[in-house]
């Protein structure tokens, strides 16, 4: 987890990285959950953002950790109608990209 106390800093370093502006959940195995936890009890107000309809850790982000952002909701809610109910595979990269441009990089700052 980078730019937490004790976790990268010699990795953001090395890379020139800045801090982490979100983290977006995808999937995944419980390592999310612990990393969204550390980055909560960081005191950063850094959002957490994640596609549910993958499953797995991503999915129990929603509902374990506060404060997580359901992607797809809100996108379905931003834009009703456009994702039909029984869409098998939701439109990830589209949806990712409106994140980015709506929600992150004109919303949270440096």
């Amino acid at each position: 987890m980078l730019d937490v106390a004790g976790f990268g800093a010699e990795a953001m370093a090395r890379n020139q990285l800045r801090p982490p502006k979100v983290m977006i959940a995808i999937g995944g195995m419980e390592g999310i959950l612990d990393e969204a936890r550390i980055l909560r009890e960081s005191g950063r107000q850094t959002p957490i953002y994640a596609f549910v309809s993958g499953g797995g850790a991503a999915k129990r982000l929603v509902r374990e950790v506060p404060g997580v952002h359901d992607l797809e909701a809100e996108f379905r809610v931003a834009h009703a109608g456009y994702l039909p109910r029984g869409m098998r595979f939701p439109p990830y990269a589209a949806i990712a990209q409106w994140l980015l441009d709506r929600r992150i990089i004109d919303a949270v700052p440096d």
